[in-house]
């Protein structure tokens, strides 16, 4: 019988277990799941980053096709002056010194005045076929005078010189937050 009890002896009850393996995998889990959450969080942002600078594209796009109809306008074009007017009149723009240079801080030139932008009547549009846009890209043209052919400071002007145009286009992406302008000046 000795044999019997060594056997009862070894079939002792478990010893109590203490739960240390499900807190771990909970745990690990937690990690794993946060994990999952933020990469979902990253990869969003990065897609809204790609299509936000896709809509930009679209618009400088837009707008460049726009500036070079714009150019070819004033290329093909035999403007003597007259057709341009104070009032930007079908985009035709009339500048004199005073409200046609840049100086950032008095009246607003004629680019940068959103009654021209917003206002049919006041600048020539160019429907892109290709892109999905929210708007028409727009443009004008701004007949800044006579310059003297030479870069002789004593020149005075005549009507026989060479005319100096600023062509400005606006491009818009799929929404009209995503706006770009552009601009070139022109000697014809």
């Amino acid at each position: 019988m000795k044999t019997n009890k060594q056997t009862i002896m070894s079939l002792s009850q478990p010893k109590q277990q203490k739960g240390i393996v499900l807190i771990m995998v909970l745990s690990l889990l937690l990690a794993l799941t946060i994990l999952g959450v933020s990469s979902m969080s990253t990869s969003t942002l990065e897609t809204r980053m790609a299509n936000n600078f896709q809509d930009r594209n679209n618009a400088f796009q837009a707008a460049e096709a726009a500036l070079r109809e714009g150019e070819r306008l004033v290329e093909t074009s035999s403007y003597d002056g007259t057709e341009f007017s104070n009032n930007c009149n079908n985009g035709l723009c009339q500048c004199t010194a005073a409200d046609c240079a840049y100086t950032g801080n008095s009246a607003l030139t004629y680019w940068e005045q959103d009654t021209v932008w917003n206002t049919s009547t006041k600048h020539m549009t160019y429907q892109t076929v290709d892109l999905d846009l929210s708007l028409p890209a727009k443009y004008i043209i701004e007949h800044m005078g006579n310059v003297c052919p030479d870069s002789n400071p004593s020149c005075t002007t005549s009507n026989t010189d060479p005319r100096m145009f600023r062509v400005t286009a606006v491009g818009y992406g799929s929404t009209a937050n995503a706006k770009v302008m552009l601009q070139s000046t022109y000697k014809k």
